[in-house]
């Protein structure tokens, strides 16, 4: 049996997307299709997006057409926008949804709950999360079975879903949706997390949310891919990026005996999704491969964070009300005097695993070299 599995599909009009036969043909090659689908789907409803950090994205009822030329049997719902319209939203999106199985988002039961594919005398589990961002479900203390929201990683009960799954089926796979966006290796945290998932019992580990390809190694004889990058995420003006409009196309070919991963590399180029050429593609991943490799990867692991902290995270916290002293500006005083500043990105710096695992890093490499150059003074 094949499974694809491809990452965020977020388009703001879908009738000026067309999709090369050699997608299609690809995705009708493989007997199940799964698909991350990457903000809530609104058919003209008026909806009032509760506040969080970043922006709140919708798409219209015509992705399900764009969804079913390629044949989709599921969505992943577990991401940082699946919930930017709320419960309300979620609710308009499962009802447009209707022929399309849904994974990783509801009510308590139904986004912890494992989907199962039976096929060719195989069941097949799939078991989806997201890292900590707006909407997700992770406090049995405080929110009820009722509360609607994505399944959290780090959810305490996780490993025991995992192990409990895996004894009903004869292969478990698990699609998360976490990692710091735009770079092309994921922290150690991850790394050491997925492997812990694979100790409990999953068979493959497919990843999405940098927005970019990242790497893949195989731990325990079973694969980690750590970011399959976009597949289609195209707002109204197209990005001109070309990173962000290249995604990779997992496909697991599974039998009696093992798992094994195949990647495929899909562009975006001129509002078409087209294959990108296989010579081209492997060269892609053999670099991004060597990049896990322990030497290279310790140093661009610290590189990374570093170069994070500056250009991207003080602003972040600038906006949140915090200032990094050596950063001060008119324009950071101006935001105090002006009020321009909310706690809600002060909130998502602290709680999202990625962001704060990746300041914590970049920190703490900054205080090593001044202790390092006081030292050598």
């Amino acid at each position: 049996m094949k499974i694809a599995i491809v990452g965020d599909v977020f388009i703001t009009k879908p009738q000026n997307v067309s999709i090369d036969k050699s997608v299609i043909d690809l995705f009708n090659g493989c007997q199940y299709r799964v698909v991350n689908l990457e903000g809530p789907i609104n058919g003209g409803e008026e909806i009032v997006p509760p506040k969080k950090s970043g922006s709140s994205l919708k798409q219209p009822t015509s992705i399900i057409g764009f969804l079913k030329s390629l044949n989709v049997d599921a969505v992943t719902l577990s991401n940082n926008h699946i919930m930017d319209y709320g419960e309300q939203g979620y609710l308009h999106t499962i009802k447009y949804l209707k022929d399309i199985a849904t994974i990783g988002a509801g009510k308590w039961q139904d986004a912890y709950r494992m989907h199962v594919i039976e096929a060719e005398n195989q069941s097949i589990g799939i078991l989806n999360y997201c890292e900590m961002q707006f909407g997700m479900l992770y406090d049995d203390w405080t929110q009820n079975n009722n509360t609607i929201g994505c399944a959290w990683i780090n959810y305490h009960k996780v490993e025991d879903i995992i192990r409990e799954s895996r004894a009903k089926v004869d292969y478990l796979i698990c699609i998360c949706h976490a990692g710091v966006e735009e770079i092309n290796i994921p922290l150690p945290e991850w790394r050491d997390k997925y492997r812990s998932l694979i100790d409990c019992g999953c068979d493959a580990i497919i990843c999405h949310h940098p927005h970019i390809v990242q790497g893949i190694e195989i731990y325990n004889g079973k694969p980690i891919h750590y970011s399959l990058g976009n597949f289609c995420f195209r707002k109204d003006i197209p990005s001109q990026d070309k990173e962000w409009n290249t995604g990779a196309v997992a496909v697991l070919n599974i039998d009696e005996n093992k798992i094994f991963l195949e990647t495929y590399g899909v562009e975006l180029a001129q509002d078409r999704l087209i294959i990108i050429d296989e010579k081209s593609w492997n060269l892609k991943m053999k670099g991004l491969n060597e990049m896990l490799e322990e030497a290279t990867y310790k140093k661009a692991i610290k590189k990374k964070c570093t170069q994070l902290l500056k250009e991207r995270y003080w602003g972040l916290f600038a906006i949140g009300g915090l200032f990094n002293p050596k950063k001060l500006t008119v324009k950071l005083f101006g935001r105090v005097l002006l009020g321009y500043y909310n706690n809600v990105h002060l909130l998502n710096n602290m709680q999202c695993e990625s962001h704060r695992w990746c300041i914590s890093r970049a920190l703490q490499e900054e205080i090593n070299k001044e202790s390092n150059n006081k030292k050598e003074k």
